[in-house]
């Protein structure tokens, strides 16, 4: 076998022709940007892996209903009215019992600007319940229809409500309702006027879902699958301690346990995994959080090395080595010492030693980095 031709790919663990590789994203390009390049990029993945992953892993968590709720809301600690563009939207859930086919499904969306979505499209097979917006590739195919309710007065924050509208359906046929424009244009722009057909739909979920000045919340239904994270920790997992430790770690046990985890082969193995809907209680791990970010870190504990990922103050990990010796360890050394805050919303990072941060968050040290990142705070709220 050549191998100046070939090379083995980190998630199949097959060898392949080096033309069959890519780019890969180790932790999903959704969730930090562009950014920590120099940790969070591979060029040891083959296209297949890339695209089959990007779909079923990390497209099941960019589009969960957890993600897409605490995205929304953490991104209001830094958002800026006037700038940000791809503001998230809330995610709130199907909806049933408009008149509009039974072919179809309505999702609600709620803007940045305190206003109301519905996007309508074909309904996806039960596999994809999970998923905002149903099966990727058959909304990419087909994307619906999109419709803004407007419910805010605030003129900037309606167009920043309208900027996040245009981005996130950009390929829905896209209309607002209750604005008026003075130019014409700005209607090919944004949204058309509502015809009959979708006023109809627009007066029967006022009908049906009142708003009501209690503050009583419209009923809607969501799906979460439990453990949903765990083949996206697998996979970020192998990709950072690939990157950090080099073609060797393919040859380990914990490469071993976080392959099958990845492809879903054993459920029965040691492999430590914190997810959302476990409580933990290992010291100081709590503390690694970050109030509108996302915090990567790295913890040795019991004779292993965990990755720990805060997710806007939810925080979910997995082990990536068990039972280390000192040649590992000392690879480890630089990123078990560091701590990497990732703002998305105004794609800003921080690098910060372990110890810094730690002694900021329990208010024993000041650090002129993380007050600076505490002053940027916009602490927007949509009403």
């Amino acid at each position: 076998m050549n191998t100046l031709t070939q090379k083995k790919c980190i998630y199949c663990n097959k060898r392949k022709d080096r033309t069959e590789f890519s780019k890969e994203h180790i932790i999903p390009e959704t969730l930090i940007k562009n950014l920590l390049i120099d940790l969070n990029i591979t060029h040891d993945v083959c296209k297949k892996c890339n695209n089959n992953l990007g779909l079923h892993v990390d497209s099941r968590f960019a589009r969960s209903w957890i993600y897409k709720f605490y995205c929304a809301l953490g991104s209001y600690e830094y958002l800026r009215i006037d700038k940000t563009n791809d503001a998230p939207l809330i995610y709130w859930g199907k909806i049933d019992n408009l008149n509009i086919g039974n072919e179809y499904i309505c999702e609600l969306w709620g803007s940045p600007c305190g206003s109301r979505i519905l996007h309508i499209h074909n309904k996806s097979s039960f596999e994809f319940d999970d998923l905002a917006g149903g099966d990727p590739k058959q909304l990419r195919k087909r994307p619906g229809i999109a419709i803004f309710i407007n419910m805010q007065k605030s003129q900037d924050k309606l167009l920043l409500g309208l900027r996040a509208f245009v981005r996130h359906f950009k390929k829905a046929k896209r209309y607002i309702n209750n604005i008026t424009f003075r130019d014409e244009e700005n209607y090919s722009i944004v949204g058309d006027k509502p015809n009959t057909y979708i006023q109809n739909i627009v007066d029967d979920f006022f009908i049906k879902y009142p708003i009501k000045e209690d503050g009583q919340l419209i009923s809607q239904k969501f799906f979460v699958n439990i453990d949903f994270e765990n083949r996206l920790l697998a996979k970020i997992g192998i990709g950072l301690a690939y990157n950090i430790l080099g073609p060797s770690f393919l040859e380990t046990d914990s490469y071993k346990d976080l392959y099958n985890t990845l492809w879903n082969k054993s459920s029965d193995n040691n492999l430590f995994i914190l997810n959302f809907f476990k409580s933990f209680e290992i010291a100081p791990l709590d503390q690694f959080s970050w109030k509108g970010g996302i915090v990567i870190s790295f913890h040795s504990t019991n004779n292993k090395i965990i990755l720990c990922l805060s997710i806007y103050n939810n925080i979910i990990g997995i082990e990536l080595v068990n039972n280390f010796d000192g040649d590992i360890y000392k690879k480890f050394t630089k990123y078990l010492n560091t701590v990497y805050i990732v703002i998305p919303i105004i794609k800003y990072c921080v690098e910060i030693s372990y110890y810094d941060f730690l002694l900021y968050k329990t208010g024993n040290k000041s650090s002129r980095l993380l007050v600076q990142l505490d002053e940027m705070r916009t602490n927007f709220r949509p009403y």
